[in-house]
Parts: structure tokens; C-alpha cells; sequence
């Protein structure tokens, strides 16, 4: 009886447990439907219901296929069309750019069947990852200007930097995991802000925010895009593909691939190259030089006293040949009448 009790008893709990955890998970992905929904896919409607000869009360689920994903690399979207289309292409093609804040896109069009639609795939992207050990890599970083260090690569491979003296001279970096770190360079001041939620209260006022006018963004909410980048509407779709960010900077974003650099890689590179990306000369340990006396301590003059000397080192007293000393454990008579 006992027996069968805890084997209920466990079962339930099991089955609790399991039920909490489906419950949690429904909870997330109802919540990133409802995100996509709100954000993308009813603007997106909105826009091109009446173009397209669609009724206002149409389910935009009907002929909108927009994956939560969209912005990833091998991400499509699909739209169905009507078999007239009264508008140009070109038209609808720019709609649907802006109301999803599409970056190099295409649009494959199949006007053919009952079902016309059109395919849009992402084909003009940044690498899929940029690994600082690559030797092509290292050349692009060392011959950089030390006032536009690379932050990675953007679409067809191109460089993405940011000079710290004309252009920005504070860099705020939006990610998932974050802290704080102060670079300086003689008496021009870089500051480079890492963190997980930059919001005003956290950096200290909302013109504190302000002073960061490149602002790398990975990982973000919806929330973040529109506190942190405000200037580019509509937010950007953000994506989990590991090391892409979106560098915003004089009201635009870009689709960058930072580099990737292990913590050994940039401990060599911080200690072995030189501000031109040559190999510094290495340093030589201090060989320990002779032995030096050591030093008294000067004579101070104090208001209303007399010139204070310094005190002589504390000498060893010697015992006095003819004082007995204590008998000790472990001591012989020699015969003397000592010990």
C-alpha cells in the first residue's frame, strides 16, 4: 500500500512537471506569434490588402506566410497574389522591403497556376562567420587605422568600422550578455558600454545615451530597437544566428558578422603587435641588480620640537660570559660546573 502510494505520488508530480514546463514553452512561442503578428505581419496587411484587391477583414494568415525567423540567412517569405495584379511589381516589392525592414532581397515572381505567389529570399548577406585566425582577416585588422578599428564584415564581404575620431568616439553594444569596459589611448577617451538592457535609468540619465551615437544591437528585443535605435522605423527583425548585429550609425543599420576571437588570440595580438600590426619586440625581464644598503629614514623637524635622529637598528644582545644560563632539556655536565 505504501509502495503503490509513492509511485502515485510520483507519477503526479511527473505529469505536474511536464504540464508546467508545455505550459512555459506554449507561453513563449504564443508570445513571439503574437510579437510577429503585431509587429510585421498586420502592418504588412495593411499596406497591401487594398493594392492587392483583399478586403480589410482578411486574415492576413491567409496569404501572408512570414515565418518568425524571416531575417535569418536561409529564410523565405511567401505571398500570395491575386491572378490580376493591379499594381506594378516593383511597387509591391517595395511595400513589402519597408513594412518588414528587408536587407538584400529578392523577389522571385510565379504569376503561372491558379495560386500566383512571390518568393523573397535573402541573397546579398554577410558571411556566415568571421573568424579572427584567419590570415586574410588579420591583414584587413592590422592595417585598420587605430582610430577605426573593424568590426566585421557586412554584405558581398564588406568591411564594417567605425572611426572613434570623426565619426564616434563612444560605441554602446545592446546584447544578451554584457559588462563594462574603458579604453583610452593618452588623453583622448574611447568608451566602449557592454550591456544587457542600456536603459536610461541604468547609464544614468537619458543624455548619457545620447553621448553614443554608433550603437551595435544583437539579440534584441522589440522593446530595445525602439529605445536604443528610434531613428530606423520599422525595427529590425532581430536574428539567433550566432555573431550578427545590426551596427546603427547616422540613422541607418547594417547587417554585420563581428569577428570571432578567442580569448588566447587576443591576448596574442594585444601583447605581440604594435599599433601598425607588426610584430613588437619582445620584452626582456628585469635581471635583479646588486644589492643596495639599506637606507635610514631622513631626520624630521617638527613645529616646537627638537630635531628628531633616526633610531639605530636594534642590536642583538650577547649573553655575559660569566651568567649562567638556564638548564635546558636534554644538556650534559661536562664537569665544569656548567651546563
Amino acid at each position: 500500500m505504501i509502495f503503490n502510494l509513492g509511485v502515485r505520488t510520483a507519477r503526479r508530480i511527473g505529469a505536474a512537471s511536464v504540464l508546467t514546463v508545455g505550459t512555459a514553452t506554449y507561453m513563449v512561442l504564443t508570445r513571439e506569434r503574437r510579437e510577429l503578428m503585431r509587429e510585421w505581419v498586420r502592418p504588412l496587411h495593411e499596406a497591401l490588402h487594398q493594392p492587392l484587391g483583399l478586403a480589410e477583414q482578411t486574415d492576413p494568415r491567409r496569404y501572408l506566410h512570414v515565418p518568425k525567423n524571416f531575417t535569418d540567412d536561409d529564410a523565405q517569405i511567401r505571398i500570395d497574389l491575386p491572378t490580376r495584379l493591379g499594381l506594378s511589381r516593383d511597387m509591391v516589392a517595395d511595400l513589402i522591403t519597408q513594412k518588414l525592414a528587408l536587407q538584400g532581397v529578392t523577389f522571385s515572381w510565379h504569376p503561372e497556376g491558379r495560386k500566383p505567389y512571390v518568393l523573397v529570399k535573402k541573397t546579398r548577406k554577410p558571411p556566415a562567420i568571421s573568424l579572427f585566425k584567419d590570415p586574410k582577416t588579420r591583414e584587413l585588422v592590422a592595417k585598420a587605422k587605430e582610430s577605426a578599428p573593424i568590426i566585421g564584415f557586412g554584405a558581398g564581404g564588406r568591411i564594417v568600422s567605425v572611426d572613434l575620431d570623426a565619426e564616434s568616439p563612444h560605441i554602446l553594444v545592446n546584447a544578451s550578455t554584457g559588462g563594462n569596459e574603458i579604453l583610452g589611448r593618452q588623453l583622448r577617451m574611447h568608451v566602449l558600454l557592454v550591456a544587457q538592457s542600456a536603459t536610461a535609468r541604468a547609464l544614468g540619465g537619458p543624455e548619457v545615451r545620447e553621448q553614443f551615437s554608433t550603437r551595435i544591437l544583437a539579440r534584441y528585443s522589440v522593446n530595445a530597437w525602439r529605445m536604443l535605435a528610434p531613428e530606423v522605423h520599422p525595427a529590425l527583425k532581430s536574428t539567433k544566428h550566432a555573431g550578427r548585429a545590426q551596427v546603427v550609425t547616422g540613422g541607418s543599420a547594417t547587417e554585420t558578422q563581428v569577428l570571432f576571437c578567442t580569448e588566447p588570440e587576443a591576448h596574442e595580438w594585444a601583447h605581440r603587435q604594435d599599433g601598425s600590426g607588426r610584430t613588437a619586440a619582445p620584452r626582456h625581464p628585469r635581471t635583479a641588480g646588486p644589492a643596495r644598503a639599506p637606507q635610514t629614514r631622513p631626520a624630521r623637524l617638527l613645529p616646537g620640537r627638537p630635531l628628531e635622529r633616526p633610531r639605530p637598528a636594534a642590536r642583538r644582545r650577547r649573553p655575559h660570559p660569566g651568567r649562567r644560563r638556564a638548564r635546558r632539556p636534554g644538556d650534559v655536565a661536562d664537569g665544569s660546573g656548567t651546563w
